[in-house]
């Protein structure tokens, strides 16, 4: 009788019972497993498959009486990942073996790790990203930056994708200049797995300015006469296009390429005119920078300062102090006196004071005069040339020389000359002038500084002496004289000045004679308006006036209620004309019959009996007929006599024999279009 096996059991080395997924296992690693039969007669085979694929059969029967298989996986692999492995238990082909499976959960190593940001040169203080992704680890590995072996632990995001067991990580880098030619590291590795560490690394290329620096190839204290050189340090990515080099800020001239690859600035014999500070100043794509100064000091023997005067005028009884400075590097200085170069004086002849050495002279005799020489000394050694003066007797002053009028108008002058020798002794200059015409002293000036006189307020059109001299405390000098006449052009100038003043006086007296005559005729005007408005008061009929002879004023004119009455226009104009030839017929004689009945006719009969006041006066009727004394007072006066009349042609010509009895007056007929 065949009893069947009742289970297959899966174990690992610890003899845990296994079933379903197990592990992770890492990659890598062994795995072994054991699978027993229990029950069955006779013993039943226990075989090990990977999906179709036996993978072993060999068994044995343990003291216990059951049969076992023990599998040993040496290093599992990637496609390990998720097997399935089945424990087969059978002893007939009769029955269905008993089966028991597993499948394998690992932890698998990162494949690739790799920056993907594009390789490119960085720029110093800018901050660049940088993204670097692990792939193939399970779980997804985990990153991390590494700066020359050191963790980088800011800045720094990172995110996963699990389903395809990707990590994605990006660094914001920040750079210095030291970070050049350092290595920056991606590393990515699973934490689970030993020894699975993958990364990849960049060669970092900072960009920065150049970073400068000056060396003097000579430490000792530099004298004159050496040769020296300094270099330019220059730290700079990518290098230097440029170089050029400073003495006191400015430059010393554009650089050859020469230069600019030996960055070398060579001065052979050094004078003291290469003292000062030194930079170096170099370019390239990433800016321009300059180097700290370097002071170069140079040793030198002392040197003569300019003095303010080199001649020394000195009385017998008289002292006079001298004073030698220098100039010298070091400043230490020592000094001795000399005169003639043979007569050293004592130390109680002079002091000194640094760089300044003060000598009083005392002459008593005339060996006493001479050349004055003064040396100094210093560290370097003696002063080449000694600082020389000469002390001569005081006297009189030279007189000035090449003097000449710079300058003249009309009331003032200009006279510069050149100053003589003064003597030894501090000169004033003397201007003296007179006038030659009346014989008078004019003016006194004196200068100071230098033979320069500048003199106004003088006489014009009459010609003057000047007298120049100089003169010290020991006397004046001999004196120069000069004349000097009027000229044509002072003359001209001065006519043309007051013919000026002449115009100017006949303007302002114009502009008050037209100011006059405004006033004048504005006085008449008010004048003639007041006597219209006293005559207008006098007409008989101003209360009769009729409604329809009202007419809107549209020009200037003077107020209805005080002129002559406005008569209409239309058909009526007709029956004034009529009217007004009858009023006519009756001044020449005519006996107008058919007027007595015209009720018109009275007021055109008021029109002889007007009289014309001496002004002119304005009255209105249908048309204008323009009444005026004189063209003239009609330009001075612009007042008219006005009477609106109808259309020139219904005028009789009788008009123009106005009786005599009135002012003789011109009349204008003004009719429009």
């Amino acid at each position: 009788i065949i009893v069947p096996p009742k289970e297959a059991i899966i174990m690992d080395e610890y003899g845990q019972h296994l079933h379903g997924m197990i592990g992770p296992y890492n990659e890598g690693f062994p795995l072994a497993l054991a699978c027993e039969g229990e029950g069955g007669d006779p013993s039943p085979a226990v075989r090990w498959w990977r999906d179709a694929e036996l993978l072993d059969d060999s068994y044995y029967i343990t003291p216990q009486g059951f049969a076992r298989n023990e599998l040993l996986l040496s290093s599992l692999r990637r496609t390990d990942l998720l097997t399935k492995l089945t424990c087969q238990v059978s002893n007939s082909n009769l029955t269905e073996p008993v089966t028991s499976s597993v499948i394998i959960d690992m932890n698998l190593k990162p494949t690739d790790v790799r920056i993907t940001s594009m390789y490119r040169p960085i720029s110093v203080e800018r901050f660049t990203e940088i993204v670097c992704v692990a792939s193939g680890a399970r779980p997804p590995a985990q990153i991390s930056w590494w700066l020359d072996g050191e963790k980088l632990t800011s800045r720094i995001t990172e995110s996963t994708v699990r389903d395809e067991n990707l990590t994605v990580s990006s660094l914001l880098f920040g750079p210095t200049k030291h970070d050049n030619q350092r290595n920056l590291s991606c590393r990515g590795d699973n934490p689970q797995v030993p020894d699975s560490v993958l990364e990849d690394t960049w060669i970092l290329d900072i960009h920065f300015p150049p970073q400068l620096s000056v060396k003097v190839d000579k430490e000792s204290a530099i004298q004159e006469g050496d040769s020296i050189n300094m270099t330019c340090v220059v730290q700079a990515n990518p290098p230097i296009v440029e170089l050029e080099w400073l003495k006191d800020s400015q430059s010393l001239g554009p650089t050859s390429k020469k230069s600019t690859r030996s960055r070398i600035l060579h001065i052979s014999n050094v004078t003291s005119e290469h003292k000062g500070r030194y930079q170096c100043v170099a370019t390239n794509s990433e800016g321009k920078s300059v180097s700290e100064p370097v002071l170069l000091k140079v040793q030198y023997v002392p040197r003569c300062v300019s003095v303010r005067s080199s001649i020394y005028g000195v009385g017998q009884t008289e002292s006079v102090s001298v004073a030698c400075e220098v100039d010298a590097s070091p400043s230490t200085v020592s000094f001795t006196w000399a005169l003639d170069g043979a007569k050293i004086l004592s130390t109680e002849q002079y002091s000194s004071n640094g760089s300044h050495s003060v000598a009083t002279i005392s002459p008593r005799s005339p060996k006493d005069y001479g050349l004055l020489m003064c040396w100094a000394s210093n560290a370097v050694g003696r002063q080449r040339e000694p600082c020389t003066f000469r002390i001569i007797p005081a006297g009189p002053p030279e007189e000035p020389r090449n003097c000449l009028i710079s300058n003249r108008t009309t009331h003032c002058l200009v006279l510069e000359c050149e100053m003589g020798h003064d003597g030894g002794l501090t000169q004033l200059f003397q201007l003296e002038i007179f006038g030659t015409d009346s014989d008078k002293f004019l003016s006194n000036v004196t200068a100071h500084s230098a033979p320069k006189f500048t003199v106004c307020s003088l006489p014009s059109r009459e010609s003057l002496v000047l007298i120049v001299y100089s003169l010290n405390n020991k006397g004046r000098s001999k004196q120069i004289t000069m004349h000097v006449s009027s000229t044509e052009s002072n003359e001209a100038e001065e006519e043309d000045s007051g013919a000026l003043e002449a115009l100017v006086g006949v303007l302002i007296g114009a502009l008050a004679v037209l100011i006059l005559l405004a006033a004048t005729v504005t006085l008449l005007v008010c004048l003639q308006r007041k006597k219209r408005s006293k005559k207008g008061r006098a007409y008989p009929d101003e209360e009769k006036s009729d409604p329809q002879l009202s007419k809107e004023c549209k020009e200037p004119c003077v107020a209805s209620s005080y002129g002559p009455d406005i008569i209409p226009e239309k058909s009526f104009y007709r029956e004034r004309s009529s009217s007004l030839i009858n009023v006519i017929e009756v001044e020449q004689g005519i006996n107008p019959s058919s007027a007595q009945s015209d009720p018109s006719s009275r007021k055109y009969r008021e029109y002889d009996a007007f009289s014309y006041p001496e002004g002119p006066g304005i009255h209105a009727t249908p048309k204008k007929l323009s009444m005026l004394q004189t063209e003239e007072e009609s330009k001075e006066t612009d007042l008219q006599s006005i009477v609106e009349t109808p259309l020139i042609s219904s005028i009789h010509p009788t008009l123009h024999q106005w009786p005599n009895s009135k002012k003789e007056t011109t009349i204008r007929m003004s009719t429009p279009v």
